[in-house]
């Protein structure tokens, strides 16, 4: 009598159950449901003492572990081994995630709060670039609100003809762009770090592109 829309629902959203009666299957990362997504084999007996990374939204956790565990808005991410799990929940249970679905900004965390994984971002089959750390924009930036304008039928604000660099607005966030390089930014007043390409909104990218 479940409706059948319920019965498929991906495995993230299930914690105590398994579609059709079917079982899930020990595999070296722990278990596989009948989806194919691996469970991260531990359960966390008390909620982890999380602490947030300086100029960014990610939290970390601060306890002693063999594995890397981040907070980003309701979601947890887990890194074991190079191997990501994601939950809504610290009690899990946590489930494999392709780092594709790894929010940009946790990818891009100073090497400091990773203990056993390397930051990069894939561009696709067979190209992969490393990020040892997230540099800090060098340039000059405002010590006033700068001027941004707004074209009707977008989201995107934009700074025009008042540095050298380019600097837009979307969605609560800033985005820099200074010699083919993107910065991102929580305030216009930075501190700005640098961001991979594929992480930069898709209209601040068409609106960049309209502007060269």
């Amino acid at each position: 009598m479940v409706p059948e829309a319920v019965l498929t629902i991906p495995t993230y959203y299930r914690t105590a159950w398994y579609p059709n009666g079917r079982y899930r299957d020990r595999d070296v990362y722990g278990y596989r449901d009948s989806y194919g997504y691996r469970r991260y084999p531990v359960r966390m007996g008390m909620r982890p003492a999380m602490a947030i990374i300086p100029n960014t939204r990610v939290f970390y956790s601060t306890s002693d572990t063999d594995y890397d565990l981040y907070r980003y808005g309701d979601t947890w991410f887990l890194v074991d081994n190079g191997h990501w799990y994601r939950s809504y929940s610290w009690r899990g249970p946590f489930y494999s995630v392709s780092r594709r679905y790894v929010p940009g900004e946790i990818l891009t965390i100073p090497a400091g709060y990773r203990s056993n994984w390397s930051a990069s971002v894939d561009y696709g089959t067979g190209y992969r670039r490393t990020v040892t750390t997230s540099r800090p924009y060098e340039g000059v930036t405002f010590s006033t609100p700068p001027t941004m304008s707004f074209e009707p039928g977008s989201r995107v604000y934009f700074m025009r003809d008042q540095s050298d660099y380019d600097l837009f607005e979307y969605a609560n966030s800033w985005y820099l762009e200074d010699n083919g390089v993107w910065y991102r930014a929580d305030s216009w007043r930075g501190p700005f770090y640098t961001i991979g390409e594929d992480f930069v909104p898709g209209p601040v990218v068409d609106m960049w592109q309209s502007q060269q």
